[in-house]
């Protein structure tokens, strides 16, 4: 039997990393955005410059100490689906689930989270992404390896 929190360690954030659809089922919105990043099972710690990188790479406002201490509830749907979808795609993983991870996003935002995926699938993740957006998803594989599921009546 697996001890509470081992699970975590040992699927989320080593082996595979998910996005849900929404940002609010998966952020403790009591916590600020700095803690967002804190328990993360990285090899080394965020320290508020480093993190303060990564915020800037998805993000096109100040990243400056009011910001990391924000709580995340106050934050606009958008800002949440994006601090999200860079806490696991942060993470190494061999296998990233993402459900719908655009959805909030204005086009800036999903071109910047593209080339993150971009970048994870050149560095040898596996992704299984649901969108209902095929352009996007053509704009990140080849359509060759996009598989459709349809409900059969």
């Amino acid at each position: 039997q697996t001890q509470p929190g081992k699970w975590r360690k040992k699927v989320w954030g080593k082996s595979a990393g998910m996005v849900f659809q929404h940002a609010d089922e998966s952020l403790n919105l009591q916590a600020n955005v700095r803690e967002i990043f804190a328990g993360l099972p990285l090899e080394k710690p965020l320290d508020d410059h480093s993190l303060s990188e990564h915020l800037r790479s998805i993000f096109d406002i100040t990243i400056d100490d009011a910001f990391l201490g924000k709580r995340t509830g106050l934050l606009s749907g958008g800002q949440k689906q994006r601090l999200n979808l860079l806490r696991t795609l942060l993470l190494n993983t061999d296998l990233l689930i993402l459900d719908e991870p655009f959805n909030g996003l204005d086009l800036e935002s999903i071109q910047k989270i593209v080339a993150l995926i971009k970048y994870k699938l050149a560095d040898g993740a596996a992704i299984l992404m649901i969108s209902h957006n095929e352009e996007i998803v053509e704009s990140i594989v080849p359509p060759e390896r996009i598989y459709f599921l349809t409900a059969e009546s």
